[in-house]
């Protein structure tokens, strides 16, 4: 059976390549375009998390600021049982001490001149100082173009300026989805250097890799405990908002998905209608008809999987061509559901009104 249904799906796809061909677009395109737009949608999703890291940030703040307490709680937290951090800042009214990891996130903060610390740089507590936007706009015309060529001075030791950012003190950021990643003051140097410093520090501010496990977040509890007297302590919050954003515009894809699937039935009837001649000779020789309905079941579902498989040659192009800045690899369930949903609907209305056909209940004509 198997034999036969494959033998007679190549006979009707060379003898009808146009049909055939036809078939294949149709069902390829619908399949891609859903693809592409789930890679958008998760593309969205993924820079929601990292723009909006609720679940990934700890905060604390001492009200009375003291040189030991924020780096030792810092200390403490090196040796703890939580996730890699992708940004660190300990920092007092005037300066922040910051750290990030360039690996997982090279470009963390915007910076509208210059550059960020480098892993060295940070590594080695290196006398380098980034300046923010607002005090570099304080200064006078004549004196703003000078500061990159003038070291600062810093407790008497000289920091030279390598790039400009936003803080949470300018009114004039024009990117509000980075006001999580927002320095809070006007200066920001290395944190090994902020540490050798030994400068007195108010707030402690750690975005996580990724958002900790209930194990994860009982450990970090349990590190801050010994200092929570003396701190008013922010926690990782879970958020379903970007979660949220993304299911609602995958439902909204995969309902135009279904109505397209719906319109494409009507090709794959017409190019599966030139093999019912045949197929009713079979029934007519005595063929059951649960063996022509599952070599029909074969042969529909042949053709989804070849729409499905060109379509994800095509998303694969245009992935390559786009970049993930645009689109972002999709796990394994969001690629797959596309053609779970051609199979709960292009499929048994396909072969249904194909079966029908073959007992021949239409009113005249093989397809009607």
């Amino acid at each position: 059976m198997l034999r036969i249904a494959i033998r007679d799906f190549r006979l009707l796809a060379r003898f009808r390549t146009g049909l055939f061909v036809i078939t294949i677009l149709c069902l390829s395109s619908a399949f891609a375009c859903t693809l592409l737009l789930e890679g958008k949608a998760y593309r969205s999703y993924l820079d929601e998390l990292r723009n909006q890291p609720t679940d990934r940030t700890f905060f604390v703040s001492c009200s009375h600021p003291s040189p030991d307490t924020v780096p030792s709680l810092w200390t403490s937290l090196l040796q703890a049982d939580i996730p890699a951090m992708d940004a660190v800042t300990i920092s007092n009214d005037g300066i922040s001490g910051l750290y990030y990891d360039t690996v997982s996130n090279p470009s963390p903060y915007y910076t509208p001149y210059g550059r960020l610390f480098t892993e060295a740089e940070m590594e080695n507590g290196a006398h380098v100082i980034l300046l923010s936007t607002a005090a570099i706009g304080a200064l006078p015309p004549s004196q703003r173009d000078a500061i990159w060529d003038t070291p600062c001075s810093l407790d008497g030791f000289p920091y030279t300026p390598i790039g400009s950012y936003y803080c949470m003190g300018d009114a004039e950021h024009p990117m509000d989805d980075f006001y999580d990643l927002l320095l809070p003051t006007d200066m920001a140097i290395p944190l090994n250097a902020f540490l050798a410093a030994h400068k007195s520090a108010d707030c402690l501010r750690v975005v996580f890799s990724r958002p900790l496990t209930d194990g994860e977040l009982a450990a970090l509890q349990a590190t801050v405990a010994p200092f929570v007297s003396d701190l008013h302590v922010q926690y990782p919050t879970r958020s379903h908002r970007a979660l949220q954003n993304m299911l609602m515009a995958f439902l909204e894809y995969w309902g135009i998905l279904a109505l397209a699937l719906l319109g494409t039935a009507g090709v794959l009837l017409h190019f599966l209608g030139q093999i019912l001649p045949k197929y009713r000779i079979y029934r007519l020789c005595g063929a059951k008809a649960g063996t022509l309905f599952s070599m029909l079941s074969l042969q529909v579902l042949l053709l989804l999987f070849l729409g499905f498989l060109s379509a994800i040659l095509t998303s694969a192009v245009f992935y390559r061509i786009m970049g993930e800045g645009i689109l972002a690899p999709l796990p394994i369930w969001a690629s797959l559901l596309p053609f779970a949903i051609g199979m709960g609907l292009a499929f048994p209305v396909t072969v249904f009104r194909m079966e029908k056909a073959i007992r021949g209940t239409g009113k005249g004509g093989c397809l009607s």
